[in-house]
């Protein structure tokens, strides 16, 4: 799975919902998120408490579908998440 919707959320085998997003780029706190992977990134993956708070990403993804892990491992790969159909808030 290398194409994510936009505010999509995906869960993790482990049970974690994720929200995609190419375009989220600060925080609440005014901090800028930017990208490891430059220009090569696909998006970043929020935790649902991370978006909903405008907290940093927990991850990225590059544009060949590697999975990038920001503050922790993951122990799964992005092929491992499931599409629950389901689009976060705008806010």
């Amino acid at each position: 799975m290398t194409q994510f919707r936009e505010r999509g959320i995906y869960q993790a085998p482990n049970g974690q919902r994720l929200v995609a997003s190419r375009f989220r780029r600060t925080t609440a706190d005014g901090g800028r998120i930017l990208s490891q992977l430059g220009s090569n990134m696909s998006c970043f993956l929020f935790s649902a408490y991370q978006w909903a708070f405008h907290g940093w990403p927990e991850y990225e993804v590059a544009a060949e579908g590697e999975l990038v892990a920001i503050n922790q491992p993951a122990g799964w790969r992005i092929d491992d998440l499931t599409d629950t159909g389901a689009t976060a808030g705008t806010h």
